[in-house]
Formats: C-alpha cells, structure tokens, sequence
C-alpha cells in the first residue's frame, strides 16, 4: 500500500479478492475492482454484506 493513498486500503484488499463495500462518492469513483462493491445508504450496505454471505467467500 503507498504511504498517503487514503484508499490503499480498499485498493489493497480488493487486489487480495476480499471484497469492498464502498459509500458511492465522487471522491472514489476512480476506483474500479470487481471485488470493490458501492452502496449509497446502510440498506445498501446491508444488501450487499447478505449478497456476499450468500457467495460463502
């Protein structure tokens, strides 16, 4: 992860196949993984933690 890149984390963990729920920001829409989720509001958040539970990943 670089040292000052605030989204290294997501970044990282995406690239390791663990997947990423992201809030929906102008400020991260560059980053793209298909491992890295977006939700606008909790009830997406939710929505995407029960898909993923129902993945087993």
């Amino acid at each position: 992860m670089k040292k000052g890149n605030k989204y290294g984390y997501a970044e990282a963990l995406a690239a390791a196949k663990r997947p990423v729920i992201l809030f929906d920001q102008p400020y991260n829409q560059s980053l793209a993984n298909e491992f890295m989720y977006r939700a606008s509001n909790w009830l997406e958040v939710k929505n995407q933690i029960d898909y993923l539970a129902s993945m087993n990943l």
